[in-house]
């Protein structure tokens, strides 16, 4: 059976990239919420105190770069899965190695500082990498630093998405909540 940490990083590593769907500046505006969206947002969850599609982008550039980590961008996320769930942030950052731990745990610091709460590290096994999970005021953010070969990720996507299936080294970010304000579009 395949660890905990593994299966963090390969779903992390799947959700990011088979869910974007280019490498635009992650600038889409946020949908009408589903019904199911809406029904499942907690009544506690008040658009005042839940961050933004924006401000979680802040987060995480602010944390990224104090820990030194450059070249971040924020892939769009496909419009059928933004109409879905509007409040969804994605964030990549292409290496040639596995990212340097003390400056992804320095990265994850600042997210602490910042509010989030982290868990991990978790280490994949055979190598594939090893990730964070946090959260903060109803947002999960899930931080996976991996190596996929382009076989191991065309073995995680749909059959209708194997082809698009690339290697990817670096550092992924997915996080989403469903209590978000969906009336402010994102940048």
């Amino acid at each position: 059976m395949r660890g905990v940490g593994t299966a963090a990083v390969a779903i992390v590593a799947l959700t990011v990239l088979a869910g974007c769907g280019g490498t635009g500046g992650g600038s889409g505006a946020p949908g009408t919420p589903s019904p199911e969206v809406t029904a499942s947002a907690s009544p506690a969850a008040s658009r005042a105190t839940v961050p933004g599609n924006a401000a979680v982008r802040r987060d995480i550039r602010a944390a990224l770069a104090a820990g030194g980590i450059t070249g971040v961008r924020f892939p769009a996320v496909r419009p059928e899965l933004l109409r879905a769930h509007p409040c969804q942030v994605v964030a990549q950052v292409d290496t040639h190695v596995l990212p340097d731990r003390k400056a992804v745990a320095q990265a994850v610091a600042v997210l602490e500082q910042r509010g989030w709460e982290a868990d991990g590290p978790f280490d994949g096994e055979d190598g594939l990498g090893y990730g964070y999970s946090l959260s903060k005021e109803h947002w999960i953010l899930s931080l996976a630093a991996a190596s996929l070969t382009e076989e191991q990720l065309a073995a995680m996507l749909s059959a209708d998405r194997k082809q698009s299936a690339r290697k990817f080294t670096g550092l992924l970010l997915y996080g989403g909540t469903m209590a978000c304000d969906t009336a402010t579009p994102s940048p």
